[in-house]
């Protein structure tokens, strides 16, 4: 049984939307959600969510900020199993993903792995702006120490990427050890109430000038701790399944929608594609409203 563990912050309608696209195109998998801290205290959802079979709502959120995807998904993931949700796989996603053909199931169950290893030396134009906080991260150092191995330097997109329960197990429990104290940044406790102080320090944070000040907090340590731990343990990991066209700012396409659906990889570092991201989360989006009217093939 696979696990998708999805991140969610805004629009009730949306997360109805998606929940309902996962179902669509990937019956046989669980979900469990980590609602922000900010949506649980503005939206009256939860009654909902709690009422879908194969649903789980983690009871434990965070306020989220830029930084705490990681800590997130770990969350949901502990949670999972002190709850026992039975599953084989763990699925990371975001709250602006959406499926857009079936298999992925199948795809998850045959390769176990999935993530990418993007080697920071060769191939760093995504991560570049992010290397510098990475190599300085004391925490992930601790971590790679405790299971016997050097560092690494690779990265990974998120979404779209799967591992297995007890290798992820191990991992969070490290994570939850050495990097849980790492993570409180301030824009995570303080979005709920105040915008324009979030707004202000994210823009401090993009400053390289001011970064060496706030990177320890501020950068997505989820691009990088899973593809070098993971690493480790399996070698050759499947790509992720999750479209993501960094070449057009991550704009996503009815082609590439139609090329994915008839198997047509629309760039070559992926093996098999099944989801997509960005869908802007608004239901009269018209990505969102094309992905809504195709057929579970």
């Amino acid at each position: 049984m696979i696990l998708i563990s999805l991140l969610v912050h805004e629009k009730p309608e949306v997360v109805l939307d998606q929940i309902a696209n996962f179902k669509k195109y990937a019956p046989e998998a669980l979900i469990v959600i980590h609602p922000a801290r900010q949506f649980v205290e503005s939206s009256d959802i939860l009654e909902t969510l709690k009422g879908i079979e194969g649903v789980w709502l983690n009871p434990k959120p965070f306020y989220t900020g830029f930084g705490l995807v990681l800590k997130c998904h770990v969350s949901n993931f502990l949670f999972a199993r002190e709850a026992g949700i039975p599953f084989t796989h763990f699925c990371l996603h975001a709250s602006n993903d959406m499926l857009v053909r079936p298999g992925m199931e199948d795809y998850v169950r045959r390769h176990d792995f999935g993530f990418f290893q993007h080697d920071l030396s060769s191939d760093s134009v995504l991560f570049s702006f992010w290397i510098p906080d990475f190599q300085k991260d004391h925490a992930y150092r601790k971590i790679m120490r405790d299971i016997g191995a050097l560092p690494t330097n690779l990265a990974s997109q998120v979404e779209g990427t799967f591992y297995p329960n007890e290798a992820f197990d191990s991992f969070a429990h490290l994570v939850k050890r050495h990097a849980w104290c790492e993570f409180p940044w301030l824009p995570g406790y303080v979005q709920g109430s105040n915008l324009p102080l979030v707004n202000f320090l994210n823009k401090l944070g993009q400053t390289r000038e001011r970064r060496k000040y706030m990177g320890k907090y501020a950068y997505p340590r989820e691009e990088f701790y899973q593809a070098n731990f993971f690493s480790t343990i399996c070698r050759s990991p499947a790509a992720p399944y999750c479209f993501m066209n960094w070449e057009a700012e991550l704009k996503v396409t009815a082609k590439d929608i139609g090329d994915i659906r008839d198997g047509i990889i629309p760039m070559g570092q992926y093996d098999a594609l099944f989801a997509v991201k960005r869908i802007n989360r608004d239901l009269n989006d018209p990505m969102r409203k094309l992905i809504g009217s195709l057929d579970a093939e």
